[in-house]
């Protein structure tokens, strides 16, 4: 009887663990970032229009940050690596002071393509549209659906095992001998 409940205790806590270990990496580590350029199409000038750069976590898409850069002010999009195994795209502003960071990759790969594909639209100015999103795909989902869902089933059987055990202890009370 001891070991069963040591086991529905370790299974209860296991489920909780893992419940609550999706919840954080989702409202922690799961970002989401969506870089957005526009250009105008009401002016004659094919170099105004802005970018902008919003930033939240999966699970807290309400806690977004959210950062505006004019057009014409962007000199060039770059790929910089960060330290060893990360590399960043950076928006290099023509003032040369500001840089703008959009992405972070362990490939240099990914963050070279994206900086190609962003100065290829800030060179073409009869593209009116740019939009590049990181995170939040399907598979972040699933993976995060999942891992909250074996907890919540852990700790469900979990506790049908402690309600089990503890129906039939006072089941052998109550018998008389």
């Amino acid at each position: 009887m001891q070991n069963n409940r040591l086991s529905i205790g370790l299974t209860i806590f296991l489920g909780i663990a893992f419940t609550s270990m999706g919840l954080i990496i989702g409202c922690a580590a799961a970002r989401v970032a969506v870089l957005t350029c526009i250009r105008d199409g009401a002016t004659q000038h094919p170099e105004t229009g802005n970018c902008q750069l919003e930033k939240s976590t999966l699970l807290t898409p309400w806690a977004k940050t959210s950062n505006k850069v004019a057009l014409q002010d962007i000199h060039k999009a770059e790929s910089v690596e960060i330290d060893v195994e990360t590399y960043t795209v950076q928006l290099q502003l023509k003032n040369n002071k500001d840089k703008f960071s959009l992405y972070q990759s362990p490939y240099s790969q990914n963050s070279q393509q994206l900086a190609t594909l962003i100065n290829s639209f800030l060179a073409n100015t009869n593209t009116k549209s740019f939009r590049f999103q990181e995170g939040g795909g399907i598979g972040e989902t699933l993976a995060l659906l999942s891992v909250c869902g074996f907890g919540i089933t852990l700790t469900y059987f979990g506790l049908m095992g402690w309600k089990a055990s503890w129906l039939a202890s006072n089941h052998q009370q109550s018998e008389p001998n």
